[in-house]
């Protein structure tokens, strides 16, 4: 606000100054134009003042952006990461709990598969052990056919 105060007081002093020069009075001018000048330098020096001033201004209000804004992106990249870490940890959770299922019905399966495989041997090896017998008897029956 005061730069632009200053700008357009600097402007209408300027306009001053030009009206001035085109005056009839000469003498008078001369020195009213000497003030005008003087009053200009003036607030020429305040205007560069003022701007340095405002330019420190902003080059520490930048620098305080970029200082809130790197440690905003700290907070989301340790924000971003506990969440990471997080969902990787669900995930092995249920990574885990799927192969515990999987190994569960594998072993019921194969535990029922050799169940079915044993009975089934079991079963054959009794007909065969009473084909045997039935050989065997068979083999008697031969043998007491044969001293008949």
């Amino acid at each position: 606000m005061l730069i632009e105060g200053m700008l357009i007081a600097l402007i209408l002093l300027s306009v001053a100054i030009i009206a001035l020069l085109f005056t009839r009075k000469p003498e008078r001018n001369a020195e009213k134009l000497a003030k005008l000048e003087a009053e200009l330098a003036r607030l020429e020096g305040l205007l560069r003042e003022e701007f340095r001033v405002s330019r420190g201004e902003s080059q520490a209000a930048l620098k305080a952006n970029r200082e809130e804004l790197a440690g905003s992106i700290d907070r989301i990249r340790e924000a971003v990461e506990t969440r990471l870490r997080s969902i990787q940890s669900d995930n092995n959770q249920k990574l885990d709990e799927m192969r515990k299922t999987v190994d569960d019905k594998l072993s019921e399966t194969i535990s029922k598969r050799f169940s079915e495989s044993f009975n089934m041997i079991s079963e054959r090896l009794e007909q065969v052990q009473q084909g045997l017998g039935a050989m065997t008897t068979l083999a008697s029956d031969v043998g007491g056919l044969k001293k008949v």
